[in-house]
């Protein structure tokens, strides 16, 4: 996407920049406008996550019983105040939590295929066209292209690496075979770990504690507090990373002088949106 020879790639910010140069301004700004509305709706949602699973984290630990809104709140300023610094401070901070949030997956990973599977063995249906095609195909293409939101989000930051023509590419190919495994991998030892046959009925009846319940049988209970506060910092990293896609999206609209000029000023010290 980002060929040398290409001749966008001056222009280069987004999706958007593509659409403006094949279908012209309006449309350009259009996807702009429409992405930038996507983010923000997502940022929105997951803070109305991130607040009562915070609640629920710290009250579970003893503290203070607040209600939802004012953990949300008090993230949103964390948040507003990561993203107004440099990329360099809100970069090396999600990465720490991403690693962290990796490694208990592939050590969940690991445990159950030392273990043989679960009760069953490894699942088999990975590789079955009937169980594949099953249920609601159209669901499973659905959280299948949910899991890849973001990826694209490379080519916002083309300005604040140090050499984009070779560092966007990579990164956006990286990420998109890294998730693609990562996700593949972990969902089929999830299924294994849990028994073929009874995992649908097991999420059904239990959708948000499968992971947890999960790692108390093969991690114990030192590994589910893991992943109940990884479960609360992955949020966060999440409307953090939205709102520097969403700040930068604004910016490079307003240095094309949409909806204003302003917008498109970079901080003076820390170079950010």
């Amino acid at each position: 996407m980002f060929h040398p020879d290409d001749p966008f790639r001056a222009h280069c910010r987004g999706l958007y920049s593509y659409v403006g140069k094949g279908l012209g301004r309006g449309a350009g700004l259009g996807a702009a406008f429409a992405a930038l509305l996507s983010y923000l709706a997502l940022e929105a949602g997951v803070f109305g996550l991130f607040g009562p699973a915070l609640a629920e984290l710290v009250s579970s630990y003893g503290g203070p019983t607040l209600p939802w809104w004012v953990w949300a709140a008090a993230g949103f300023a964390v948040v507003a105040i990561l993203g107004h610094r440099s990329i360099q401070l809100s970069g090396k901070l999600l990465a720490i939590l991403l690693l962290a949030e990796v490694a208990i997956v592939l050590v969940l990973d690991a445990v159950v295929v030392l273990s043989g599977g679960g009760p069953e063995g490894f699942a088999t249906g990975i590789v079955s066209p009937s169980q594949i095609f099953s249920g609601a195909p159209g669901t499973g293409i659905l959280f299948a292209i949910l899991s890849f939101v973001g990826f694209e989000a490379t080519a916002v930051f083309r300005d604040e690496v140090r050499d984009p023509e070779l560092t966007i590419p990579r990164a956006t190919y990286l990420s998109l075979v890294t998730i693609g495994v990562f996700y593949t991998v972990s969902s089929w030892l999830l299924i294994s770990a849990n028994g073929e046959s009874r995992v649908v009925a097991e999420t059904t009846q239990n959708p948000g504690t499968i992971r947890n319940s999960t790692t108390q049988t093969y991690l114990g209970a030192v590994g589910t507090h893991v992943v109940q506060l990884q479960f609360v910092t992955s949020l966060f990293a999440c409307v953090l990373a939205f709102l520097n896609i969403a700040s930068r999206y604004l910016f490079q609209m307003g240095r094309r002088g949409v909806p204003g000029q302003r917008i498109g000023i970079a901080h003076p010290r820390f170079q950010a949106p």
